[in-house]
């Protein structure tokens, strides 16, 4: 990398001036170069957009909770059991994509599963995706008005360009930051976790999001 950089002259960061402006002028000082912030590239659409497309388009504007926690952060059993049961008790509507797997520790992997029931108790309201999604395409939906999200930098940046609030949910100890800038920029609310084990239950979930969804202006400053 440091090589790369010598021969390059300027630097294309995947954020923007608004959010970015004293780190990246930190780095056309730390490297004598101009950083050229790049937004954001648009997810390819394809036929499972078509597919989602077609069900978001039957709800109301800012009706829906997106759920997303991007390619790396995998839930425990119980973090997804206490998502789940957040997402029932909320009586929102969502779309909630997810991976076919869960984490078990230790980097070991089991297959999903969803609580018993879970799926047809909110049929109508919710969608569970377990295939690729196209993002950004989804975040710029009219019908999405909240996203639940594992605080990724590229979620948040995401989030922030179509002008939605986060509902943030830590899952790596290096996202923290991301998370108390987020919270700093009034622009989501962390869902509350034990200050024991870290833990959350699925009423912090679930007031989480009618905190952001329902209760209007309780996030944005």
């Amino acid at each position: 990398m440091k090589s790369t950089l010598g021969r390059s002259d300027g630097i294309l960061v995947r954020s923007c001036w608004e959010i970015d402006d004293k780190y990246l002028h930190l780095l056309e000082q730390i490297h004598g170069k101009p950083a050229f912030p790049i937004g954001l590239k648009p997810d390819d659409a394809g036929k499972d957009w078509r597919l989602i497309r077609d069900w978001l388009d039957g709800k109301e504007d800012r009706s829906m909770i997106y759920v997303a926690f991007g390619s790396k952060a995998m839930p425990t059993q119980d973090e997804l059991a206490a998502l789940a049961g957040g997402l029932e008790l909320s009586r929102l509507h969502f779309l909630w994509v997810l991976k076919k797997e869960v984490n078990t520790g230790k980097g070991n992997k089991a297959p999903l599963v969803l609580p018993d029931g879970f799926e047809e108790r909110t049929k109508g309201r919710g969608l569970v995706w377990t295939s690729w999604a196209p993002q950004l395409r989804i975040l710029s939906h009219s019908s999405i008005g909240g996203f639940l999200s594992h605080n990724g930098w590229s979620s948040v940046v995401e989030a922030l360009y179509v002008g939605l609030p986060l509902i943030l949910l830590l899952m790596f100890i290096n996202q923290g930051l991301v998370v108390r800038n987020a919270s700093m920029w009034q622009a989501g609310y962390e869902v509350p976790r034990d200050e024991d084990n870290g833990s959350f239950t699925e009423n912090t979930v679930a007031e989480s999001l009618r905190l952001v969804m329902v209760d209007d202006g309780v996030v944005w400053g």
